[in-house]
């Protein structure tokens, strides 16, 4: 909780503050509160596996604080972690429609996330076969 503030605070001090960039890759103050996220620390600790978030969300600055040792995962011992980054350029409605046509779903599941679930599940273990298989 932020304490000590005054009770009115003028507009035009307002340009003295930074709350960061648009796009995470790009903002310096991740490097110092990105940890501090909830989430994250469940990732860093191995609690979650997948990082996903919106455009803009820090994925990026994660995956470039993780490779530049700025961050790090807790590690227990006899395991190792591997970084796989997917950074595929990918025609989503190209891929849309092809999942609409080529995936048909049986015992009445209407559901198309099912469908885009399967095919990301296939897409991110074939990326950790081939990565780690080198």
């Amino acid at each position: 909780m932020i304490v000590g503030l005054p009770d009115i605070f003028p507009i035009e001090d307002l340009d003295k503050f930074s709350i960061g960039e648009a796009e995470g890759k790009t903002d310096d103050l991740l490097e110092e509160c990105l940890c501090e996220i909830a989430p994250i620390k469940e990732f860093l600790l191995g609690k979650k596996d997948l990082v996903l978030g919106e455009k803009g969300a820090g994925k990026t600055a994660l995956f470039r604080m993780l490779t530049e040792g700025k961050l790090s995962f807790v590690t227990p011992p006899g395991k190792t972690y591997k970084i796989l980054a997917l950074e595929e350029s990918i025609e989503y409605k190209q891929l849309k429609s092809i999942i609409e046509n080529r995936i048909q779903t049986t015992s009445g599941i209407n559901n198309d996330a099912i469908k885009y679930q399967f095919i990301w599940e296939l897409f991110i273990t074939f990326k950790m076969l081939t990565i780690c298989n080198r």
